[in-house]
This record gives structure tokens, C-alpha cells and sequence, in this order.
């Protein structure tokens, strides 16, 4: 159940994941098997960072409520910043409601990367009333 496998990158496949193969990166590796009289040899094929996965299991579209009259100009800033630093492929929708009770949709420039982190900050700068989570 544990043990150590040595795995070969051939020249053409090392020059083309150079990027990703980086130590201490958790990694998704696809190998071919050979299996030869000295033993087993995994030859690299394919390599991708676990993280990268993470994204693409993350939704296309988080959709957002926000309630102008309980978020300040505090808040808004805080905002930008949360979602300067979590950069990913979810498209952000939001729906802003003015102290009017009219309420615009907006779609954000910005794409992020949805995580419990993520959520958890969000609900942090906005509190339970100042956005809801709709998608």
C-alpha cells in the first residue's frame, strides 16, 4: 500500500512539463507501465497540478446579492482586493440592490477562483445581510 516508485521523464516530455514538474507540487501524473525482468518503470506521459483540478471543479458562475444600503465604502474596497488576489475561472454575476429598491445586474471583468476561504472572507467583509450567496 506504500512504498517509492522511480518514474523516468524523457527529454521531450521533461522539456514540455518543465513548468509544472516544480518539488513539493501535488500532482495528477498519467504513466506508461513497463513491465520488465529488473522490476516495474513507469515512464511520464501527462502532468498536471492538483490544483489546477480543484478549479475546474469549482461552479462556472458564482452569482452574488448585494445590498448598497448595508455595505459600505469600506466594504466595496475590501471587495476588490478579496477578488484581486483569487484569480480562477468563475464568472461573478451580481445583483445590486439600491436604496431605491431597484436593483441592476452586473457582470464582473474579473473571474475568480471560488473556495471555502474564498466564501468565508467574503461573508467576513459583508456580513450575513450585506450579501447573499445565490448561485
Amino acid at each position: 500500500m506504500t512504498g517509492v516508485q522511480e518514474l523516468l521523464a524523457f527529454p521531450e516530455s521533461f522539456a514540455r512539463l518543465e513548468n509544472v514538474l516544480k518539488p513539493g507540487t501535488p500532482l495528477l501524473l498519467k504513466a506508461r507501465v513497463q513491465i520488465e525482468e529488473a522490476g516495474t518503470r513507469l515512464s511520464l506521459q501527462e502532468a498536471r497540478r492538483l490544483e489546477d483540478l480543484a478549479d475546474r471543479n469549482g461552479p462556472s458562475e458564482l452569482r452574488l446579492r448585494v445590498d448598497l444600503r448595508r455595505v459600505n465604502e469600506d466594504a466595496l474596497e475590501q471587495l476588490e482586493e478579496l477578488f484581486s488576489k483569487a484569480s480562477g475561472p468563475s464568472t461573478v454575476i451580481f445583483e445590486l440592490e439600491a436604496k431605491d429598491g431597484t436593483t441592476a445586474v452586473v457582470q464582473s471583468q474579473r473571474k475568480i477562483r471560488v473556495t471555502p476561504d474564498f466564501i468565508t472572507a467574503l461573508e467576513r467583509i459583508c456580513g450575513d445581510e450585506g450579501i447573499q450567496r445565490i448561485s
